[in-house]
């Protein structure tokens, strides 16, 4: 019974950072925050939640790291957001 929650529970935190990914993507594409940028926000905001409710924290950091990977995938950039060379 536990595994059958643990595993429901892992879905749902999966589906919501596939959401916050294409929350990301909105804003990209709007001109309003690359999504380097608002994962960087979102992991900063992991470890400042993080500190009142160590759960909620690893969740953040996991989307955070979610949107990071997304960004990477969709630029090509290895570093998206930094300047290049």
């Amino acid at each position: 019974m536990r595994q059958a929650r643990d595993r429901k529970t892992a879905a749902h935190i999966r589906a919501q950072g596939k959401l916050v990914i294409v929350i990301a993507a909105v804003l990209q594409t709007a001109g309003i925050k690359s999504m380097a940028e608002f994962a960087a926000l979102l992991g900063t905001f992991a470890v400042v939640a993080g500190e009142a409710n160590p759960r909620e924290g690893e969740i953040l950091a996991y989307w955070a790291a979610m949107v990071r990977e997304g960004a990477l995938a969709g630029s090509g950039d290895p570093h998206p957001g930094e300047p290049t060379p």
